[in-house]
């Protein structure tokens, strides 16, 4: 049995593979650690690996570390894809993971991974297993923060659902549809000129914001919430003799 571990900003998700299945699925808020610690030492694994996008000195990612001594790993480890990346030791844990995820997911296939959270990654994955590159933009509640505390008046509003609404009608539906309608642009931006160059290309979603996007998309796109935690499992597997 194999634990993987995603620590984002906001929250951890967790899953327990047998073989290549995942078995079970867990996530813990942010102020949740105590659960967390409690839940680790009542499962039974042989082995763990972790990917965070926190600080190396965050205490909670180091006391994991001392507990349970999971797997980390970089861009220069051994990975089930290939990396054309010019500094790959600077790749996110969590994007190399997803990219894992998304190769075993949907093998033979161009892919757009799009990772929805804090950041929004976009990265491109060739069907061969290349990852050629990818951008990072801020995510919706980094922009949302950001209108509030670079100007003088306008407001911090948070995630509320529009229906069908393209443009708002007053200052809170402006700011709400101004980041969610441009997020989405961006995606399908991105899509249409990638498609042109890749055939057979799917978007593929992860993040906590994924379920907002893609309810509000009009292009087709495939939601992955486990797809960091199968790629984690899949870098343990293909390095199971190395670890």
């Amino acid at each position: 049995m194999t634990l993987a571990i995603d620590i984002g900003n906001s929250r951890v998700k967790c899953g327990i593979f047998q073989g290549k299945n995942l078995e079970e699925f867990r996530v813990f808020d942010i102020g949740e650690e105590v659960l967390f610690f409690d839940w680790i030492t009542e499962i039974k694994f042989d082995k763990s690996i972790l990917a965070s996008v926190r600080k190396n000195t965050d205490p909670f990612l180091l006391k994991i570390q001392s507990v349970i001594q999971p797997v980390r790993f970089d861009g220069l480890s051994k990975l089930p894809i290939n990396l054309s990346y010019l500094s790959p030791e600077t790749l996110g844990q969590d994007r190399i993971a997803a990219l894992c995820g998304a190769y075993f997911l949907h093998p033979e296939n161009n892919i757009l991974v799009v990772n929805a959270g804090s950041c929004i990654t976009i990265d491109l994955l060739e069907a061969n297993g290349t990852f050629l590159g990818g951008n990072i933009a801020p995510g919706m509640k980094m922009r949302w923060k950001a209108m509030h505390e670079f100007t003088g008046r306008l407001p911090l509003v948070e995630f509320a659902e529009v229906g069908d609404q393209i443009l708002g009608n007053d200052t809170t539906s402006a700011l709400r549809l101004g980041v969610l309608k441009g997020i989405l642009h961006e995606i399908r931006g991105y899509f249409t000129e990638l498609h042109s160059k890749y055939s057979f290309l799917k978007c593929v979603m992860t993040g906590g914001d994924a379920p907002q996007l893609i309810r509000h998309s009009k292009m087709e796109i495939i939601e992955e919430p486990y797809l960091v935690l199968h790629g984690l499992n899949q870098i343990l597997i293909a390095n199971e003799k190395t670890f």
